[in-house]
């Protein structure tokens, strides 16, 4: 049988969907049990969260990230994730409302075939990656 090697881009893919379909369920099995996920900001406008800075464990992103999808869900904010390269890697250009309308990125680090680390930030800016118009479902 045939192993398959996690990559960024497959990662970041999962992410991307479960910012479109707001639902943990993409991602869950890819999260490594210690991975480190990581905002630059604090407060969330459309799911009226304050987000934490740093979590540390599977358990407690999945506890964050639930109520913040499912509050993005109840809002009808319609969120973007595109696929978008920087010159360091991969990401996921987020946007909220139109596809234009840029807010943050996304950046992973792979370990062990699992997301280990998990970024969401505004520096480097959205408007630095290079966008490729794959919005994955």
């Amino acid at each position: 049988m045939a192993s398959t090697t996690l990559t960024q881009e497959d990662a970041l893919r999962a992410f991307a969907r479960m910012m479109h379909q707001k639902s943990v369920g993409p991602i869950v099995e890819l999260l490594h049990d210690k991975i480190h996920y990581e905002a630059q900001w604090n407060y969330h406008e459309y799911a009226e969260v304050w987000c934490p800075r740093e979590v540390a464990t599977k358990e407690d992103y999945i506890a964050y990230i639930t109520p913040r999808l499912e509050r993005l869900r109840k809002s009808g904010v319609t969120v973007f994730a595109e696929m978008g390269r920087l010159p360091e890697g991969p990401c996921v250009v987020l946007a909220e409302g139109n596809k234009d309308t840029l807010t943050a990125m996304a950046l992973v680090e792979v370990q062990d075939d699992k997301i280990f680390r998990l970024e969401v930030c505004t520096f480097p800016s959205p408007e630095d990656a290079e966008r490729t118009g794959e919005y994955p479902e």
